[in-house]
Parts: structure tokens; C-alpha cells; sequence
């Protein structure tokens, strides 16, 4: 805190710590609910990752698919959905809520730090404040859309279904709220690990979302692909 302030005089230095720490916070709650192992696996920024196709575009079925982060108190979406009623630890409707208050942490602090101070690093520092919660949101409003999805195919309630679909068009509109700000900042680049990152190219797969839900049939299957305990599954010794 005391080095963000001698770097930039005139800042209140542990507001701009406390705005920092909160773009790790959005990282750790998308990882905790819907957790990937490895790097190549998913990129937040981008939405893509996967080993064999490393431009796959994560859907609200790949967030129903994978299990929780191991050991950490939360509950992935397929387990909760699968029973709503029992404890499993943070559903994932309070995974998305804290994801919210980080993107609310990220938008205020920019805004009350914003005019502190003129240099220009800071400024554009500020502003990846401001597309980190523009994709929080996005993520926090994906996860509630892909939670009412697996209730609405397990217990064929409508009314799940139709609030898949909303939070699904919020999602939707906060990527492009993103994508406009990202393009504002930087070019699209490629990874060597995660494919391209171009939030604006990546809007009709976004928008697939919308499909999935739309064509969703009460009793379609709601799987967990692995549930990531690399020690159980994998031969080498931890």
C-alpha cells in the first residue's frame, strides 16, 4: 500500500490495493465453481481453452460440466442442481454474488480513484479495473444462467428456464460491454496456450448461450465430466 502511494503521489494507497486484490478475487470465484486444472484448459479473458482444441468457446454446458475446485467449500453447478436443498458448501448462485461484489469493489474503486492523480499509467490501470468488472459480471450472470439451466433439465420447472434465459441475455450484454472496452485498449492476440483472445469476434459464441437454453428439454442429461482430484486419477505420487 505504501509503495502504490509513492509511486503514485496523491493516491490513497490502500484503496488501490483493495481495488487490485479484487481483480484476483473475480479469477479465484469463476475457478472455484467451474475449475480447470491446467492453464491451457481455460482462459477467463478469452472464454476458450481446452487441450485438444484450444479455440473452444466455453458454453453454459461446459460450466454444468466440470466439477468444483477440490477442498475448497463450494459447490459446482451440477451438484447443486442436482440437489438444491442439501448442503455441499457456496452454492453457485453465492459464488456469483461474490464475483458481483468484487466487479462492485473493482467499478467504485476505479471511480473514486479516478482524478487522484494525472499520471497517465494510472489512468489506464484504472481502466482494466473497469473491463475486469465488465467481464465479472458477465461470468457472475454466465454461472446463475448455467445454474437455472441444469435445475430447469433436472426438474423441469419453466420458470428455471426462463430465468436461465434472462441471466444468459444479461451475460450477453455485459461480454459486449467488454468487448468494446478491451478493443478500446488492445489488439487481438494469440496465445500459445489459449488460443486467440478477441472478446469482439468471440460474441456469437457468447450468444449461443441463448440457443442452448432456448432448445433445453426437461430430463436432457446434466453430467460433472471429472471432479478434478488430480491425486486420485493421476499415477504420479503428491
Amino acid at each position: 500500500q505504501e509503495q502504490l502511494a509513492m509511486n503514485y503521489p496523491g493516491v490513497d494507497g490502500k484503496l488501490l490495493y483493495d481495488t487490485y486484490a479484487a481483480t484476483s478475487a473475480v479469477v479465484s470465484w469463476i475457478n472455484k465453481v467451474r475449475f480447470r486444472q491446467n492453464d491451457a484448459m481455460f482462459s477467463f479473458e478469452s472464454g476458450r481453452g481446452d487441450h485438444q482444441q484450444p479455440d473452444h468457446f466455453h458454453t453454459v454446458d461446459d460450466f454444468i460440466a466440470y466439477g468444483a475446485m477440490p477442498l475448497q467449500g463450494v459447490s459446482s453447478i451440477a451438484e447443486y442442481a442436482r440437489q438444491p436443498g442439501s448442503s455441499h458448501g457456496l452454492t453457485p448462485f453465492e459464488v456469483a454474488g461474490s464475483i458481483r461484489a468484487a466487479a462492485q469493489t473493482l467499478a467504485v474503486g476505479a471511480h473514486r480513484i479516478s482524478g487522484q492523480s494525472p499520471d497517465p499509467d494510472l489512468e489506464e490501470t484504472l481502466q482494466n479495473f473497469r473491463t475486469m468488472a465488465a467481464l465479472a459480471r458477465h461470468y457472475a450472470c454466465k454461472i446463475e444462467a448455467a445454474t437455472h439451466l441444469a435445475l430447469y433439465r433436472l426438474h423441469g420447472d419453466p420458470f428455471n428456464q426462463k430465468m436461465a434465459l434472462s441471466h444468459a441475455e444479461t451475460a450477453l450484454e455485459y461480454w459486449k460491454k467488454y468487448a468494446t472496452m478491451y478493443d478500446a485498449m488492445y489488439y487481438p492476440q494469440m496465445l500459445a496456450r489459449t488460443a486467440m483472445v478477441d472478446p469482439t469476434a468471440a460474441i456469437p459464441e457468447v450468444e449461443r448461450d441463448l440457443d442452448i437454453i432456448r432448445s433445453a428439454k426437461p430430463g436432457d442429461e446434466v453430467i460433472i465430466k471429472d471432479d478434478n482430484f488430480l491425486w486420485k486419477r493421476n499415477k504420479r505420487r503428491f
